[in-house]
């Protein structure tokens, strides 16, 4: 390897270096821990995005939606896709200015902090498009999808560097 010929680096240096090469996975715990809390924050959003597919066979009828009518199929699937359709055209542009604004961390903080809120929303919400608008502002995690592979991939060594984007 290239540094073993440098003259400025002592036998400690060298080791180190060595040991970045033939260990490439014992890190530090706090890397390791990054690496748990951005799987969980991947984790959160997909839950907070699908779960709502399970409790449709409660919700429609609840709201005086649970007729086979071609409306009342149309606003159940406008509620479950409300998020990903939102995501899609709205949420994706917040991306580089909250992160810009706030830096990842707080951008991934503030997104958890609204897609928890919303989440709580919806679970209280009595009527169809309370439920609805309280699904449309997931949009605003979106950017967590993007902000959390750009932060692992900033945090993480470079040896390790593309396992840890890809988890």
């Amino acid at each position: 390897t290239a540094f073993e010929s440098i003259d400025i680096l002592d036998e400690d240096d060298k080791y180190h270096l060595r040991r970045e090469i033939t260990h490439r996975y014992k890190q530090t715990g706090t890397l390791y821990y990054m690496v748990i809390m951005s799987s969980l924050a991947a984790a959160v959003q997909g839950m907070d995005e699908a779960v709502i597919n399970g409790a449709q066979i409660i919700y429609p009828t609840q709201f005086g939606i649970g007729s086979k009518s071609q409306h009342d199929t149309w606003l159940v699937g406008l509620i479950n896709s409300a998020p990903y359709m939102c995501c899609a055209f709205i949420g994706c542009w917040l991306t580089d200015p909250l992160n810009k604004a706030f830096g990842r961390k707080k951008t991934i903080f503030i997104t958890c902090l609204i897609s928890f809120l919303t989440c709580l929303w919806s679970a209280f919400t009595n009527t169809w498009w309370h439920l609805f608008i309280a699904r449309f502002f997931l949009f605003v995690v979106a950017p967590k999808s993007a902000t959390v592979p750009v932060y692992s991939a900033e945090c993480a060594p470079a040896a390790i560097r593309g396992a840890l984007v890809m988890m």
